[in-house]
């Protein structure tokens, strides 16, 4: 299974390449992935067996004292 996840990330990094509107978005190259993974599971042969690719939830990596203003 460790393959099959690497394969995955390993796409991953090829769209993030491949498409410019995901070279700073991994989360969103992650989301289109999976969207991809699921309208077409036949695709590649560890999707059919049921290894997606994962999808990280994203958001802002300061804590949220840090947004307020004094």
């Amino acid at each position: 299974c460790d393959i099959l996840t690497y394969l995955n990330e390993s796409l991953l990094r090829w769209s993030q390449l491949k498409f410019k509107k995901f070279k700073h978005r991994k989360v969103s190259a992650q989301k289109w992935m999976r969207q991809i993974a699921e309208t077409n599971p036949y695709l590649f042969p560890h999707w059919k067996i049921g290894i997606l690719p994962k999808v990280k939830k994203g958001g802002s990596r300061m804590s949220r004292e840090a947004h307020v203003r004094f």
